[in-house]
């Protein structure tokens, strides 16, 4: 019987292996994502003036050969004739050219966190499962509108074996607006996501490091979209969305598992906190699941408190929901 059971153990151990090095979706799941969006998809306004190069449909910063009528001023040397303003040039007595606004294109920048927080979930799927769909959704959204997709991927610094060897805990995915971009930043955000020992003694990548290098880096205009549980965002970022929300179009998709909403009742549980502390509960206890519910739905509203305050859109995505198509929109 040993020899057995210890071939058993070992070909279920090999099966868990293999289930911690696939992607997070199927190529068949993301193909259906795209085909779900087509169908869903419905044109959105857009607020913000944008900075971007291309061409395209919303309203630009920047003066240029456009199609809106923006002022006039006086003629120089050089100027092209055909944008003279003649009824103002009559009126003043002096040649006017017309000045036009520029149509451009706003890029759309998706920061997927992939930490350890996010490789968690009860139902269905992990929070980082449902976050890559809603990128994916954001992603093929954009592409159909002629949007260039670019994003970061925010990783936990993780140590493999014996040695820790760091890495960097931000990965960027430069902006693109072709179909094969699409899919280059989805299948980067789609990438396994094993268990591996966190680095000890190592400050955690936080989301407001992210949020400190958004700001200056992309064209002003862009849609910043931030998928994350958000379980490190406190109050001092404030400043830091609120500079961020006065340049760019910013929303926020806060993705949340059933059980950090309402505990089950499922015995004696071992909790462990950002901070690696531990704490035992026992989840059987009425008592004990309804101070549990009261302490999650006040966390969870601090979370979206801090986003309305800051005027910043704030969807939630439960890792359940299956139809997101409908729910995420840019």
């Amino acid at each position: 019987m040993l020899p057995d059971r210890w071939s058993k153990n070992k070909l279920v151990n090999k099966q868990k292996k293999q289930l911690h090095e696939r992607p997070l979706l199927t190529r068949k799941e993301i193909l259906d994502l795209r085909y779900r969006i087509e169908e869903e998809r419905k044109a959105s306004a857009y607020k913000h003036e944008v900075e971007h190069r291309t061409l395209g449909d919303a309203r630009s910063i920047h003066r240029g050969y456009g199609l809106d009528y923006d002022e006039s001023r006086p003629y120089y040397p050089g100027d092209e004739l055909r944008f003279m303003n003649w009824r103002a040039t009559a009126r003043s007595g002096e040649p006017q050219m017309k000045v036009f606004r520029e149509e451009r294109r706003p890029a759309v920048f998706i920061v997927v966190d992939r930490r350890q927080s996010m490789q968690f979930g009860t139902k269905r799927r992990l929070k980082i499962t449902q976050a890559v769909r809603a990128a994916a959704i954001i992603a093929f959204d954009a592409h159909l509108n002629n949007t260039p997709v670019a994003g970061v991927l925010l990783e936990s610094i993780q140590a493999s074996g014996l040695e820790a060897t760091q890495k960097s805990n931000m990965t960027w995915i430069e902006e693109s607006s072709t179909e094969n971009g699409v899919f280059h930043f989805i299948d980067a955000s789609n990438q396994p996501c094993p268990p591996h020992p966190v680095i000890e003694n190592t400050p955690p990548s936080a989301l407001s490091d992210v949020i400190n290098l958004l700001t200056p880096m992309l064209a002003q205009g862009s849609s910043v979209v931030l998928i994350s549980d958000f379980h490190d965002l406190e109050d001092d970022c404030r400043s830091s969305l609120l500079e961020l929300s006065m340049t760019h179009h910013l929303q926020a998709i806060q993705i949340i598992d059933p059980a950090e909403k309402s505990l089950p009742a499922c015995g004696n549980l071992l909790l462990q906190s950002n901070g690696h502390s531990i704490t035992a509960i026992n989840s059987s206890d009425k008592e004990m699941r309804e101070k549990y519910k009261l302490a999650a739905d006040a966390y969870l509203l601090s979370k979206q408190t801090l986003f309305r305050s800051l005027g910043i859109s704030c969807q939630t995505l439960m890792t359940n929901d299956d139809h997101i198509e409908s729910m995420v929109k840019v």
